[in-house]
């Protein structure tokens, strides 16, 4: 099967024709994800077949193993997918999987919402095995937050947020809380000082050094956007969020727990979905997430949950193994 490596311009020209594009899917976050973790590598792959062009973003993981295995995940920390202009048939999608984990690979795909062209499609190496079968269960990626915004004014969509929720935004804003854009790396030390301190007492949250946080500022911009929220001059919560095609994707928020009666992250929430029917975003993403509180919040604004599908493709050879750490 033929593929090729893809410049940076194409495949965002790719993608972007795509009515599902997340930012996790561009050459940019594919970018930071290389200058912040030593693990990841670049792995996208162009592939043609039958005069039809399929890109799939995909990174892949350094892991130890006695095999030799590799992991390639479409995308880490988010929706990856497979893009074409031409629909792709359960053949083609069959060879593209099985090309990727050949005898030993694995493969982890991550399907954005309202996407899964793939459900009914069986992988060869097990012909009578359905790709669903490896459907990863009980994973906070099986669903997401989405808010739907198209063809409504903000006005609309305020008058449909829970009361409380319209009263705790009234409430920070009564009580001097002010947000403002973040664009400065002290910026971003400074969430990130929030963010690293409130993830600890989250439960399976994954930490990240600054260096991450330091390169979603340096490359990020246009589509990376920090919003602070400030009481009395002091930062007391911060969110940052993808701008990309039709969606904003909330993907971090924190706030300094002492100051959670004033309710900042109901405020910062509600001027990204203001923003984002100013500049006529179709969807606001709030991500997934297992926290009870946070999805209360979430729904607070009438965001519906929305399943996502999540698959693993494991080579025959692989499975041999008892264990394999790919995480």
């Amino acid at each position: 099967m033929n593929y090729e490596k893809v410049s940076d311009k194409e495949w965002e020209e790719i993608i972007l024709k795509s009515n599902n594009a997340y930012f996790f899917s561009s050459p940019t976050w594919a970018k930071i994800l290389e200058k912040s973790f030593d693990e990841y590598h670049c792995a996208t792959r162009l592939y043609h077949i039958n005069d039809k062009s399929i890109l799939i973003p995909m990174m892949e993981k350094n892991t130890q193993n006695i095999l030799g295995s590799k992991f390639f995940e479409s995308m880490p920390m988010g929706p990856g997918g497979l893009f074409s202009e031409s629909e792709i048939t359960p053949d083609e999608f069959k060879g593209i999987i099985n090309d990727i984990i050949r005898t030993r690979h694995i493969f982890l795909l991550t399907l954005p919402p309202f996407d899964n062209p793939f459900k009914n499609y069986s992988l060869s190496t097990k012909p009578n095995k359905k790709i669903d079968e490896w459907n990863i269960k009980d994973d906070e990626w099986n669903y997401m937050h989405i808010l739907d915004l198209e063809g409504k004014d903000f006005e609309d969509i305020w008058k449909n947020y829970q009361k409380r929720t319209r009263n705790s935004i009234r409430k920070a804003i009564k009580s001097g809380v002010e947000i403002r854009e973040g664009t400065t790396l002290n910026d971003y030390k400074t969430f990130y000082n929030i963010w690293s301190k409130a993830s600890q007492n989250w439960e399976n949250q994954e930490t990240y050094s600054f260096k991450f946080f330091q390169n979603l500022h340096k490359y990020g911009s246009p589509h990376i956007k920090l919003s602070l929220a400030t009481k009395d001059n002091k930062t007391i919560a911060g969110l940052i969020a993808f701008h990309y095609s039709k969606t904003i994707f909330l993907i971090f928020s924190a706030f300094i727990k002492e100051y959670g009666e004033f309710n900042p992250t109901r405020l910062i929430y509600n001027e990204s979905i203001k923003q984002a029917c100013q500049e006529e975003y179709k969807y606001i993403n709030f991500g997934p997430g297992k926290l009870e509180g946070l999805r209360r919040v979430k729904e607070g604004f009438r965001a519906e949950l929305i399943e996502t599908k999540r698959y693993l493709a494991v080579a025959n050879l692989t499975k041999i193994l008892d264990k394999i750490n790919i995480t």
